[in-house]
């Protein structure tokens, strides 16, 4: 038998049986893309650090301070690195890098803010090979006033990477400089160092990161070790550091950095676990309706024999059917998957390409696995079914075998649904305890301006308070992220350091962030007759004041007595705790000094605006600031997205988790609609004999219905320990994290229950009221 003959027969069995082929291949598609998305997005991520040569080499510097608790720090103090590199020979060479926020640049009367823009040393390419598009880095490296603008930044402001020589006035924290471009460049390692624009010949002397590179054949864990136990300059004289290699640093979310990025490593996990997920509710559905529709090719595969087919020419047939489905699955899903990339990226804030996933790296993985999902199934169906008579066939497919081996297909599509749609429940429980507390600074912006600028913004204000879609308006020195002091805590051990957040401002601020008060009133009658009143929060109280005093009354002083800053300060109030970083930071001590800061050195405006009239309100911010400022660049900070952006894994896990737990909805109940229909199919005959001998509608249904009951009912008992057993962890990694209550698991029982009986019953439903007499007769 020639192949182009059995290709018609293929083609001849798909057809005959098109409902089964299109959902097997399209589960197929589903399941191969989504395995192939995430697993490239695990392995481009477990691997950030590889794109980088002699990234084996390279360290970083952290110390260890305590900021509520003991916590890593990258800052480390820029003067100090020459001492510190000096006292290693093992050191080849090190570089000093840190991030500056508040900037923009203005090109043709227009503003463009840059994100991440760095300072370095000069020897940061030889950390970091930024890949030149335009331009030369020599005169990066040797000219004050030269600047190197990352590719999109490039496109962005001058709408072409041809910009070499534009000048650019650049605002940073407040100073105009005169910049010019000198290098458009690309960054390999985009997913561990971020950079939009870079300033080589500055240096960064502030400090804020460093990195050191080892000299080569240099054994790094005796030298790590050795590093450790040498007493070193710290923010607070000799001390101990610490080192992390990049591949530590980047799955550390819990170091405090404003450099490198960081991925949790639990993403990775989640990822892959739930890609195999995916891919395993596909296969179930492909080796369940692949069964199916096997049955009915029985008869036919014995015309062929009875036609003088041999038992190669079967074999042949068998395998070059599964295989072309698998085959034309895989293509089919990269067809689509160069689609999707772009929407796969924005979720998982990733940088993928199709090179990239078409690369030695990734595709000898998928076709691997496109090897074993194909060859696997192929062989043993051609081999098995071969030497199968159709009555044989018939005893496998209806017997006891049968049954449990669809049972057990099902039932793991229904754990894998459970699993997925409860995990998705309790990460989006986690995401609205952060939207919670991201509600107090919703359409929050903020505007910072200093006092030799010009009029202060309290000139001004009451303007600002009257324009529209501004809601309410308050003033302050800084905000409410911007300062923190460190103070020796409760042991007097120097090392023992505390963060308190520092916040000078009018005493609306705390209407205006709704800061609950524990005692109201008792701060009501205390404000107006205290010269220097103070409202702390519930930590500063836990770290500093003993158990079972109320501090509401008294100096600061009387707790704090070695800080002068603290003196003739009484406290008027105590706010309750509230976050306003990651949920997985403890809440630092806030102190809040309310005071009439008109006439302060520096001063920000803080204007929550309307829902929806963002734009207009910036523009009417933009248009004073250029009245009053004309020679300062309008910079403004998105207060909203901060809490956000520091928990942006757990929004990046509830987007993909809802996509995939839809997906595995759609996949599990699309194979349940073919396989029900099928089966109440072949047992119309038997359907037909019990409405015959007196059964009801609802007893019909209870028959076609019971073994269903009794697989979503057995998936529930498996899936209610596996998902606590693997979500406990991952929420107590977090400080502050919802619990694990019941409506994590019934919601998904429910809808699953729900769409599975009520499939069943209208198909069942359907069979039901046909008339008995003509069933049997055709039967």
């Amino acid at each position: 038998m020639s192949y182009y003959q059995l290709l018609r027969l293929i083609v001849r069995g798909w057809w005959r049986n098109k409902l089964f082929t299109v959902v097997a291949w399209g589960s197929l598609v589903i399941g191969i893309l989504c395995v192939s998305l995430l697993g490239a997005f695990v392995l481009h991520e477990y691997r950030a650090d590889k794109v980088i040569p002699d990234g084996e080499r390279i360290l970083r510097l952290t110390q260890q301070v305590s900021m509520g608790e003991q916590a890593a720090t990258t800052f480390i103090y820029g003067p100090d690195v020459p001492q510190i590199v000096s006292a290693f020979p093992e050191i080849e060479t090190s570089t000093r890098v840190s991030k500056r926020s508040k900037v923009s640049v203005v090109y043709r009367d227009e503003t463009f803010s840059i994100e991440r823009f760095m300072l370095a040393d000069s020897t940061f390419l030889d950390f970091f090979p930024l890949e030149a598009v335009q331009g030369s880095w020599q005169e990066v490296q040797v000219q004050p006033d030269a600047i190197a603008l990352e590719e999109k930044t490039a496109l962005r402001i001058f709408g072409s990477s041809d910009c070499l020589g534009e000048s650019l006035a650049m605002t940073v924290d407040g100073d105009v400089r005169p910049m010019v471009v000198k290098v458009v460049f690309r960054n390999p390692a985009q997913a561990l160092l971020s950079v939009g624009a870079l300033s080589l010949s500055a240096g960064s002397d502030d400090g804020e990161a460093c990195f050191i590179k080892l000299r080569e054949g240099t054994d790094l864990d005796k030298f790590r070790q050795k590093f450790a136990e040498t007493l070193l300059p710290t923010v607070l004289g000799k001390g101990h550091l610490d080192t992390q290699t990049l591949h530590e640093s980047y799955f550390d979310t819990s170091v405090q950095d404003l450099v490198l990025r960081h991925r949790s490593l639990v993403i990775l996990v989640i990822g892959g676990v739930v890609a195999l997920l995916v891919l395993l509710v596909a296969c179930f559905n492909y080796l369940n309706l692949g069964l199916t529709r096997l049955l009915d090719r029985m008869r036919m595969l014995h015309i062929e024999v009875f036609a003088g087919a041999s038992r190669k020419d079967i074999y042949r047939q068998l395998f070059l059917d599964t295989c072309l489905m698998i085959g034309l699955a895989f293509i089919c899903s990269f067809l689509l998957m160069n689609d999707l990339l772009p929407l796969f990226n924005r979720l998982m804030d990733v940088e993928l390409t199709m090179g990239y996933i078409l690369s030695y790296q990734v595709l000898p993985w998928l076709l691997l696995g496109g090897i074993v999902l194909a060859g696997i199934p192929a062989f043993f169906i051609s081999r098995k079914l071969q030497s199968l008579t159709e009555s044989e066939y018939r005893w496998f497919y209806q017997g006891k075998i049968r049954r449990l081996l669809v049972s057990c297909f099902q039932g793991g599509q229904f754990v894998v649904t459970l699993v997925l749609f409860s995990v998705f429940l309790i990460i989006h429980s986690q995401l609205e305890l952060i939207k919670k507390d991201n509600l107090r600074f919703e359409g929050v912006i903020d505007v910072y301006v200093e006092k030799d600028w010009g009029p202060p913004v309290s000139a001004w204000m009451e303007e600002a308070r009257h324009w529209q879609g501004v809601k309410e308006v308050t003033l302050s020195e800084t905000g409410l992220f911007e300062e923190s002091m460190a103070i020796i805590g409760k042991s007097g051990n120097p090392e023992d350091i505390v963060w308190i957040d520092m916040v000078s401002c009018r005493k609306d601020f705390l209407d205006f962030y709704r800061l609950e008060l524990i005692d109201s009133e008792q701060t009501a009658r205390l404000l107006p007759a205290t010269a220097y009143p103070v409202v702390v929060n519930e930590t500063f109280v836990k770290k500093f004041v003993p158990d079972g005093i109320n501090p509401i009354g008294e100096q600061v002083s009387k707790y704090l007595p070695d800080e002068p800053l603290f003196d003739n300060r009484t406290i008027v109030g105590v706010v309750r705790d509230f976050r306003k970083r990651s949920l997985s930071e403890s809440v630092w001590p806030l102190f809040i000094s309310l005071n009439d800061v008109s006439s302060a050195d520096v001063q920000t405006l803080s204007v929550r605006v309307e829902e929806g009239r963002k734009a207009e309100v910036l523009k009417q911010l933009r248009r004073k600031w250029e009245e009053v400022y004309p020679d300062r660049t309008f910079v403004y900070q998105d207060i909203g997205g901060i809490l956000e952006e520091a928990n942006r894994d757990v929004v990046m896990l509830t987007d993909i988790l809802s996509l995939y737990a839809a997906i595995s909805l759609l996949l599990t109940f699309s194979g349940l609609f073919s396989l029900v229909r099928y089966t109440v199919r072949l047992r119309q005959r038997e359907i037909a004999l019990r409405k015959i001998h007196g059964a009801s509608l609802g007893q019909i249904q209870w028959i076609l219905s019971c073994s269903y009951v009794a697989g979503v009912a057995i998936a529930f008992l498996i899936a209610v320990p596996l998902v606590y057993a693997c979500m406990l962890p991952w929420l107590e990694h977090f400080r502050y994290y919802v619990p694990i209550s019941i409506s994590h698991f019934v919601m998904p029982l429910a809808i699953t229950a729900g769409i599975t009986f009520l499939t069943v019953w209208l198909i069942g439903y359907k069979v039901a009221k046909m008339n008995p007499a003509e069933v049997i007769k055709r039967e």
